[in-house]
């Protein structure tokens, strides 16, 4: 049962609150025992535990920096756009999910990165989708919204261009590996911005 007063302290704050805490106390833990700024990472690189603390502070700023850039174009999200994105999301997770799996051998903190990313960039991309297409259902648009989307969608185009590019020459330097993957995504992106806009 969810506590539906005003006073209730939103998920994401005690989320936040608690990584950052677990995070702070990892990180002295290992400044205490090591005297040495080199050892004290070497340390926190080698713990399981401290590592999953790290990631998870990593998460959480993904998460703000996520909700930041919505803010700034976007604004407040419509329900729709809400629904439709866990609805897309959900398919997304779990489509990379196989493909990791069927790639297990080269999982590692890269590639976990390098999945975070791709999913952020596929969550603007779907938002952006969506809210073109609520503008072009509008009689008058602000300059505003649309300098907003414009500035979105060559932020956009370049990420997926540089990504595409450096799947590429991933690629050719090392081989078949994870970032074929990578770079059929971006490619797919790019060829869904180019119909959107």
């Amino acid at each position: 049962m969810t506590d539906a007063s005003p006073r209730a302290i939103p998920r994401l704050a005690v989320y936040g609150i608690s990584t950052t805490l677990l995070t702070a106390g990892v990180v002295a833990s290992a400044f205490a025992q090591h005297e040495y700024f080199y050892t004290a990472c070497v340390q926190l690189a080698q713990s399981g535990a401290a590592m999953m603390v790290l990631a998870n502070m990593g998460l959480l700023l993904t998460i703000l920096l996520g909700k930041a850039l919505v803010r700034v174009f976007f604004g407040r999200l419509r329900a729709a756009e809400v629904e439709r994105l866990y609805e897309q999301g959900w398919l997304a997770v779990t489509e990379m999910c196989l493909a990791l799996a069927v790639l297990r051998d080269e999982f590692d903190a890269v590639t976990l990165t390098l999945f975070v990313f791709l999913l952020f960039c596929k969550v603007f991309h779907w938002l952006l989708e969506y809210r073109v297409g609520f503008m072009e259902q509008q009689a008058r648009l602000s300059v505003v919204l649309v300098a907003r989307m414009a500035v979105l969608s060559l932020l956009l185009a370049a990420v997926d261009c540089l990504m595409l590019a450096y799947a590429v020459s991933n690629t050719r330097q090392y081989g078949a590996t994870m970032m074929i993957v990578f770079g059929f995504e971006y490619a797919l992106l790019l060829v869904c911005f180019a119909a959107t806009a």
